[in-house]
């Protein structure tokens, strides 16, 4: 059996290699999905259709309408499919999205514009039939900031309270934060990451990065009942922390705030805190706290 997977495998490898039309390739697609729907943690074809979808980006780069077609048709649907699979399908689901981007980005600037709209268009509206949290990660990769794809994303957060609504926030923050959406988008956090945590919306508080988020923060991530787990979330909760002191890195009062606190969060499990906030790695940049000194960050870490 494995021995016959494998000269399938090598038969399918070919055929992308020796394909000379886009719509060769579309068959080799077509011939790898029914593997797919059997196997979501094989590596081999899942690489097999990334290299489909990469040559036939290369097949179709002098002709934008049939690159229209493929991604429309056929790439679109496959943008799709990560929000619940297995972490080989979200990985290539990833390159995927790489080649999206590389497919816009191949075209003169007039039918780049014409091709990027009309790819918006068409996500939106599946995502406005039905949300899934893998159409904002493909809205958030292509990052272009729309009327209407703010209120199509604005409306799933206000309707869905879970994960889903998590990622139509987070998504917002990568299509670029207006000043008069700033207030609108904390409070939003804040009253979620009361309920619930989640890594959407720690990376919503990241990327705003506002000292009204350190109570918040700290209240929820490293509240009692936590006491003594370390996770990812904690590990993400911490470089929210870092980033809105390197963000406030003048004001004296939020550096102490910080740094403070991650001191404490060491008296209370120096082995934990030492590992997750790797202070002489991705948290060591410039500390102003007046407890810790300028080089107290790296003194948690034993250095």
């Amino acid at each position: 059996m494995m021995h016959e997977m494998s000269n399938n495998l090598y038969a399918i490898r070919q055929k992308i290699d020796q394909s000379t039309r886009s719509d060769e390739l579309v068959h080799v697609i077509e011939e790898i999905t029914p593997h797919l729907a059997g196997d979501q943690n094989s590596r081999e074809l899942y690489q097999l259709l990334v290299d489909a979808f990469q040559s036939l980006r290369m097949l179709t780069s002098g002709d934008v309408h049939q690159g229209e077609q493929v991604i429309r048709n056929h790439l679109l649907g496959y943008l799709e499919q990560d929000s619940h699979g297995s972490a080989v399908q979200r990985h290539a689901t990833s390159e995927l999205r790489e080649c999206l981007d590389a497919w816009i980005e191949q075209y003169p600037e007039r039918e780049r514009v014409a091709l990027r709209a009309h790819i918006l268009d068409d996500v939106l509206g599946r995502f406005q039939i039905q949300p899934l949290a893998s159409m904002c990660w493909t809205l958030a990769h292509i990052g272009y900031r729309e009327e209407r794809i703010v209120e199509a994303l604005w409306n799933c957060v206000r309707q869905d309270e879970g994960d889903l609504g998590d990622t139509a926030l987070v998504t917002l923050t990568a299509l670029g934060v207006l000043q008069s959406e700033r207030p609108a988008l904390l409070r939003v956090a804040h009253e979620r990451m009361v309920q619930h945590i989640s890594q959407p919306l720690l990376v919503t508080l990241l990327r705003l990065a506002d000292p009204a988020s350190l109570p918040i923060v700290r209240s929820t991530c490293f509240s009692p009942e936590h006491s003594g787990e370390v996770n990812r979330e904690q590990l993400l909760a911490l470089t929210v922390l870092t980033e809105i002191a390197d963000a406030f890195d003048a004001n004296e009062e939020i550096q102490d705030q910080v740094w403070q606190f991650i001191a404490e969060l060491y008296e209370r499990g120096p082995k934990d805190v030492a590992y997750y906030v790797n202070l002489g790695g991705a948290f060591a940049g410039p500390c102003r706290c007046k407890l810790l000194g300028p080089t107290g960050p790296r003194r948690l870490g034993g250095a």
